[in-house]
């Protein structure tokens, strides 16, 4: 899924980038799928099953947080739920 999702981006910039940039952005989508899981539609969860501390985690991460960052957020949410 996370292939696809990648490969449907680039097809979409590609007319857009040149051949470096191209490289860069299918290094950094990688990177940014690297620890995320991905769903499809069909394949929903009770929202009583979903862990919205991990997904929300993982969209600072995504945005570009640093660990640091990230690790503060955790622990507050989790000091203050």
């Amino acid at each position: 899924m996370k292939t696809k999702i990648v490969f449907d981006i680039q097809n979409l910039m590609k007319p857009h980038l040149n051949q470096g940039q191209y490289l860069i952005l299918t290094k950094v989508l990688r990177n940014a799928f690297e620890n995320v899981e991905v769903l499809s539609k069909n394949n929903s969860k009770q929202y009583d099953e979903v862990d919205f501390l991990e997904l929300f985690l993982s969209a600072k991460q995504i945005e570009g947080c640093s660990k640091n960052t990230i690790f503060y957020y955790k622990s507050t949410i989790e000091k203050n739920a």
